[in-house]
C-alpha cells in the first residue's frame, strides 16, 4: 500500500483495529480492486481538501465486505 495513503487511513483508524485488520497487507496489490479504487479516490479528495467527499469514501470503505 502506498505509505502516504496508509498514513492517512491509519490516522483515522484506532490503533488496535489498524494492527488487527492491516497486519497481512504489505502491498497495494493485496487489496481488492474496489478497495484500491476507493483508496485512490480518498487520497485525491484529501489532496483537494474535499472533506465531505473523503468522509463519504471512508463510509464506503467501511461497508466493503473484504478489503
Amino acid at each position: 500500500m502506498d505509505i502516504r495513503l496508509y498514513q492517512i487511513i491509519g490516522s483515522l483508524v484506532p490503533m488496535e483495529q489498524e494492527l488487527e485488520e492491516g497486519k497481512d497487507l504489505t502491498k497495494v496489490k493485496d487489496l481488492t480492486p474496489e478497495a484500491i479504487k476507493l483508496g485512490f479516490e480518498f487520497a485525491a479528495a484529501i489532496k483537494h481538501g474535499d472533506g465531505t467527499r473523503a468522509l463519504d469514501i471512508l463510509a464506503q470503505i467501511e461497508r466493503l465486505l473484504t478489503i
